[in-house]
């Protein structure tokens, strides 16, 4: 790039952002020597389908284990999936493909994450046990209330009464939870189940609680549904961490979830982290400029949405790679990407009080909608920024 026109990039960069720290290049043991002076980390990705991210993710965990940073991993994944990798990590005979299967949704079925749990259970092996790592799913969406319901049932069925054997048979071949009254009624039942629990079955007593947690999350809808979703995510969070923890607690989740700062109406997990552990808790989003990735595409006109909803009512979003062009002129990503930087590491204090970027979750609608309004002073510590992205690399046999 000529010298003069990469000056002038720079300098539009500089009145982008406040004076401070310089742009630090992507080194990532530099981010590893930030995280070691909190009690709670929380990595974010701007998009659930990106490999980048998910790999970053991935290898940053490595390093912060061999060194002995950290002995827990929280993922945005179903609690019943979080307790099959887990025993996996831990040495159990469990094949990989009951694992990938347990984890439910398809953001954590890739090479990369798969990749990191073998190796976390190569790694458990070689160390005593207060230095082995555990993983926790950390999630208590209606995924988890088919698998807790069966296991609860094969574990505890010479104990049950003939009503709590009838309820997890029910809730275990129940597909849809949108009734309001049956939930309800499911919950009110499940008070019986509980005490023959804690009597006969200690050991089960959290998949208990991750089933009623699971109902208790169908049971709201819009703003109430994610307020409590992050909620539960935070109360595992909480309840996990101790004075006596063995290093810094890592979060694995997605950027609007990680992020300190109410959004409208909306509490994300990171609000309440903050209040419990103020800077204690460091949040890194992720942000990206361009590129492709996996995700579930939704048809870009009323026409489309019409045609689909009436001939594939259930197939009203593709699952597909989906191609981002670069980021609008409005966004600090599209500044940061026209200097040529591949990666970079920013501290929040850098950027202006309010800018857009990238950011959604597993469905893209089309550009505009894509984007997001961002605080970063007051969302996040750290954002590593990544020019372009590619499709997220799904596990096969």
């Amino acid at each position: 790039m000529n010298k003069y026109i990469l000056t002038i990039l720079i300098i539009i960069i500089e009145r982008s952002i406040s004076t401070g720290q310089p742009i630090m290049s992507f080194n990532r043991d530099s981010i590893i020597a930030e995280f070691k002076n909190f009690s709670v980390v929380a990595m974010g990705e701007a998009t659930h389908g990106a490999e980048e991210f998910t790999s970053l993710k991935c290898d940053l965990i490595k390093r912060i284990v061999t060194q002995k940073l950290s002995t827990t991993l929280f993922i945005e994944a179903p609690f019943f999936g979080g307790k099959v990798a887990n025993e996996f990590i831990y040495g159990n005979t469990i094949p990989i493909d009951s694992v990938v299967n347990s984890l439910q949704f398809w953001t954590m079925k890739t090479t990369s994450f798969i990749e990191l749990i073998t190796w976390l259970k190569s790694y458990n092996a070689t160390v005593p046990l207060n230095q082995k790592v555990t993983i926790i799913g950390m999630d208590y969406q209606s995924s988890n209330i088919n698998k807790c319901s069966s296991l609860l049932l094969a574990k505890c069925n010479r104990d049950l009464s003939n009503s709590s054997t009838i309820l997890l048979r029910t809730l275990a071949n129940t597909n849809l939870f949108t009734n309001k009254d049956s939930i309800a009624s499911w919950l009110f039942q499940l008070y019986s189940l509980q005490s023959t629990i804690e009597i006969s079955h200690q050991e089960l007593l959290p998949y208990y609680k991750a089933l009623s947690n699971a109902l208790y999350l169908s049971s709201k809808t819009s703003i109430n549904y994610s307020n409590t979703r992050d909620s539960l995510m935070a109360s595992v969070v909480i309840k996990n961490y101790t004075a006596e923890a063995s290093g810094t607690l890592l979060i694995w989740a997605h950027n609007n979830h990680i992020s300190k700062a109410k959004r409208g109406l909306y509490k994300p997990l990171g609000y309440w982290l903050t209040e419990k552990f103020d800077k204690k808790y460091m949040a890194m989003g992720t942000a990206f400029n361009e590129g492709e990735v996996l995700g579930y595409k939704a048809a870009s006109t009323i026409f489309g949405v019409l045609i689909r909803a009436m001939f594939k009512p259930k197939k009203l979003y593709t699952f597909t790679t989906c191609k981002i062009s670069s980021a609008p002129k409005k966004t600090f990503t599209y500044t940061l990407a026209k200097t040529g930087i591949d990666t970079a590491f920013l501290y929040n204090q850098q950027l202006k009080a309010y800018t857009y970027y990238y950011c959604f979750g597993s469905v893209y609608f089309r550009k505009h909608k894509a984007i997001q309004a961002i605080n970063p002073s007051q969302e996040f510590d750290t954002i590593l920024f990544v020019r372009r992205v590619s499709p997220l690399v799904l596990y096969t046999k």
